[in-house]
């Protein structure tokens, strides 16, 4: 390792100063850094909520499709029924 000289009171003090002359500026920065995150952030969730919003409208249009499928199958059974029981009576006469 290379020699490094003993920080004197004089270099202390330059250093310090210098920091406190940075600091409004790393918090400009920082705050910066944040704005735009938060930017990120808000148009992540609006993305997440236009897509919530599709999933929840094919979710419907499925459950309106189930339904009528349903509805179908249920008069193709009674329509079924009818018929067996038409063909019953047609040949217990």
């Amino acid at each position: 390792m290379g020699y490094t000289p003993p920080l004197t009171q004089a270099m202390y003090d330059a250093q310090q100063r210098d920091a406190h002359r940075r600091e409004p500026a790393r918090a400009a920065d920082a705050a910066e850094s944040t704005d735009q995150r938060m930017a990120n952030l808000v148009e992540a969730m609006e993305t997440q909520l236009e897509l919530a919003k599709a999933s929840q409208a094919s979710a419907e249009s499925a459950q309106t499709f189930s339904k009528w499928i349903s509805i179908s199958s249920l008069i193709v059974a009674v329509a079924s029924l009818g018929a067996a029981v038409a063909a019953i009576v047609v040949t217990i006469q």
